[in-house]
């Protein structure tokens, strides 16, 4: 395995630890903590980005699967380690949101600034993923 497949892996592998082992502590714990802006307790989320589409668990669980195949299959063959850090946090947050929807029949939730909706690590994998794609491909492409 050549250094950029490692490394993709290694990035995927990292934040899905990191979720699952905040979200775990958080559960066990019950960690409640109320800080001037910032409020740290789990919420149950069944729907998506925002709490959209919730008690469709199933669904989301299906859609998760499908887009974590795609990216293996398409990065069996990294072709450039630009694109494979983007690419790995999004495959790490979304197995780290898909086994909280198999195992738990939702994605916990648990950073809360009160005027936001409350996410998680995987959730902030996939969003700084999506924006660092977009970013590097506009930048490209500019």
């Amino acid at each position: 395995m050549g250094l950029k497949k490692r490394t993709f892996w290694s990035i995927a592998a990292g934040v899905l630890l990191f979720d699952q082992a905040t979200k775990y502590s958080i559960r066990t714990f019950q960690v409640n903590s109320n800080f001037r802006i910032l409020q740290i307790h789990p919420i149950q989320n069944t729907g998506v980005a925002f709490g959209l589409f919730k008690n469709m668990n199933v669904v989301w669980a299906l859609v998760s699967a499908a887009v974590i195949l795609a990216i293996c299959y398409k990065f069996r063959n990294i072709l450039n380690q630009r694109d494979a850090f983007g690419w790995a946090l999004i495959l790490g947050g979304a197995t780290g949101n898909l086994l909280d929807r198999l195992l738990l029949g939702g994605v916990t939730d648990f950073i809360d600034f009160g005027w936001w909706p409350a996410f998680n690590i995987a959730d902030s994998a996939l969003s700084v993923g999506i924006i660092y794609l977009l970013y590097m491909n506009w930048k490209e492409n500019k």
